[in-house]
Protein backbone atom coordinates (compact mmCIF):
# COMPACT_ATOMS: atom_id res chain seq x y z
CA UNK A 1 0.00 0.00 0.00
CA UNK A 2 1.21 3.63 -0.85
CA UNK A 3 0.39 6.71 0.82
CA UNK A 4 0.98 10.32 0.37
CA UNK A 5 -0.01 13.16 2.35
CA UNK A 6 1.50 16.55 2.59
CA UNK A 7 0.69 17.29 6.27
CA UNK A 8 0.61 20.52 5.29
CA UNK A 9 -2.08 22.79 6.57
CA UNK A 10 -2.46 26.14 7.49
CA UNK A 11 -0.62 27.17 10.27
CA UNK A 12 -1.38 28.69 13.98
CA UNK A 13 -3.79 26.84 16.18
CA UNK A 14 -3.74 23.34 17.95
CA UNK A 15 -6.63 22.69 15.49
CA UNK A 16 -4.37 23.27 11.98
CA UNK A 17 -1.02 22.15 13.49
CA UNK A 18 0.00 20.25 10.37
CA UNK A 19 1.91 17.41 12.16
CA UNK A 20 -1.55 16.01 13.46
CA UNK A 21 -2.49 14.20 10.60
CA UNK A 22 0.76 12.89 9.88
CA UNK A 23 0.92 11.59 13.40
CA UNK A 24 -2.68 10.23 13.28
CA UNK A 25 -1.87 8.93 9.83
CA UNK A 26 1.77 6.98 10.73
CA UNK A 27 0.10 5.68 13.44
CA UNK A 28 -2.75 3.85 11.67
CA UNK A 29 -0.58 2.78 9.17
CA UNK A 30 1.38 0.85 12.03
CA UNK A 31 -1.33 -0.43 13.21
CA UNK A 32 -2.32 -1.90 10.16
CA UNK A 33 0.93 -3.06 8.78
CA UNK A 34 3.97 -4.78 10.14
CA UNK A 35 5.83 -3.27 7.81
CA UNK A 36 5.65 0.48 7.11
CA UNK A 37 8.28 3.32 5.54
CA UNK A 38 8.31 7.04 5.23
CA UNK A 39 10.21 9.22 2.93
CA UNK A 40 10.03 12.64 2.21
CA UNK A 41 8.63 13.76 -0.69
CA UNK A 42 11.28 14.49 -3.54
CA UNK A 43 9.81 18.23 -3.70
CA UNK A 44 10.52 18.78 -0.02
CA UNK A 45 7.27 18.81 1.08
CA UNK A 46 4.86 16.26 2.36
CA UNK A 47 5.40 12.00 2.68
CA UNK A 48 5.63 8.91 1.40
CA UNK A 49 4.37 6.02 3.28
CA UNK A 50 4.97 2.29 1.74
CA UNK A 51 3.58 -0.45 3.60
CA UNK A 52 3.12 -4.04 3.56
CA UNK A 53 2.10 -7.22 5.26
CA UNK A 54 5.49 -8.61 4.36
CA UNK A 55 8.96 -7.27 4.47
CA UNK A 56 9.92 -4.48 1.97
CA UNK A 57 13.15 -5.21 0.42
CA UNK A 58 16.00 -2.16 0.48
CA UNK A 59 16.70 -2.38 -3.07
CA UNK A 60 19.36 0.21 -4.62
CA UNK A 61 17.92 2.84 -6.86
CA UNK A 62 19.97 0.75 -9.94
CA UNK A 63 17.96 -2.72 -8.90
CA UNK A 64 14.68 -0.40 -8.24
CA UNK A 65 15.30 1.38 -12.18
CA UNK A 66 16.05 -2.38 -13.90
CA UNK A 67 12.57 -3.77 -12.55
CA UNK A 68 11.10 -1.21 -14.77
CA UNK A 69 9.19 -1.39 -18.16
CA UNK A 70 10.42 1.39 -19.97
CA UNK A 71 6.43 3.01 -20.36
CA UNK A 72 6.91 3.27 -16.79
CA UNK A 73 10.43 4.83 -16.50
CA UNK A 74 9.11 7.45 -19.06
CA UNK A 75 5.43 8.32 -17.48
CA UNK A 76 8.25 8.78 -13.80
CA UNK A 77 10.38 11.12 -15.38
CA UNK A 78 7.96 13.11 -17.37
CA UNK A 79 7.90 14.97 -13.53
CA UNK A 80 11.31 14.35 -13.03
CA UNK A 81 13.35 15.84 -11.77
CA UNK A 82 15.70 13.32 -11.85
CA UNK A 83 17.05 12.61 -15.83
CA UNK A 84 17.26 8.74 -15.49
CA UNK A 85 15.06 6.42 -13.98
CA UNK A 86 18.00 5.27 -11.07
CA UNK A 87 18.64 9.23 -10.50
CA UNK A 88 15.06 9.58 -9.50
CA UNK A 89 14.88 6.80 -7.52
CA UNK A 90 18.04 8.05 -5.18
CA UNK A 91 16.30 11.31 -4.96
CA UNK A 92 13.23 9.44 -3.68
CA UNK A 93 14.69 7.32 -1.40
CA UNK A 94 17.45 9.47 0.03
CA UNK A 95 15.21 11.33 2.80
CA UNK A 96 13.95 8.55 4.86
CA UNK A 97 12.24 8.94 7.81
CA UNK A 98 11.78 6.75 10.79
CA UNK A 99 8.46 6.46 11.89
CA UNK A 100 9.55 7.16 15.84
CA UNK A 101 11.15 10.25 14.96
CA UNK A 102 7.44 11.05 13.60
CA UNK A 103 5.88 9.24 16.66
CA UNK A 104 8.31 11.91 19.26
CA UNK A 105 5.60 15.06 18.83
CA UNK A 106 4.72 14.27 22.32
CA UNK A 107 2.52 17.06 22.48
CA UNK A 108 0.67 15.32 19.85
CA UNK A 109 -2.29 13.83 21.49
CA UNK A 110 -4.01 11.85 18.82
CA UNK A 111 -5.52 8.52 17.90
CA UNK A 112 -4.59 6.71 14.81
CA UNK A 113 -6.35 7.66 11.82
CA UNK A 114 -9.83 6.40 11.29
CA UNK A 115 -13.05 6.83 9.91
CA UNK A 116 -15.11 7.11 13.08
CA UNK A 117 -12.67 10.12 13.80
CA UNK A 118 -10.93 11.52 10.82
CA UNK A 119 -8.92 14.05 12.21
CA UNK A 120 -8.01 15.04 8.86
CA UNK A 121 -11.46 16.35 7.32
CA UNK A 122 -13.41 19.23 8.03
CA UNK A 123 -10.16 21.49 7.33
CA UNK A 124 -12.52 24.84 6.73
CA UNK A 125 -14.18 24.03 9.89
CA UNK A 126 -11.17 23.89 12.22
CA UNK A 127 -9.32 26.58 10.12
CA UNK A 128 -11.69 29.50 9.64
CA UNK A 129 -14.17 28.34 13.20
CA UNK A 130 -13.09 30.57 16.13
CA UNK A 131 -9.91 29.42 18.30
CA UNK A 132 -12.09 28.11 20.93
CA UNK A 133 -14.93 26.38 18.66
CA UNK A 134 -11.87 25.06 16.89
CA UNK A 135 -10.42 23.21 19.51
CA UNK A 136 -13.35 22.10 21.17
CA UNK A 137 -13.79 20.55 17.73
CA UNK A 138 -10.29 19.08 17.42
CA UNK A 139 -10.83 17.91 20.89
CA UNK A 140 -13.93 16.36 19.72
CA UNK A 141 -12.10 13.89 17.16
CA UNK A 142 -9.48 13.23 18.97
CA UNK A 143 -10.91 11.88 22.08
CA UNK A 144 -9.66 8.12 22.42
Amino acid sequence: MQQWTTALNAQGSVATDPRVNLVAITKALKESFPYVRCMGSVEGWGFHFIASMSPIRDLTPAELASRMPPAAVADMLEWGPGHTAEQQFALMLKDEVPLDQILEFKDINVQPLDDDRPVNEYYLLRAKLPIKWSRALYAMVTRQ
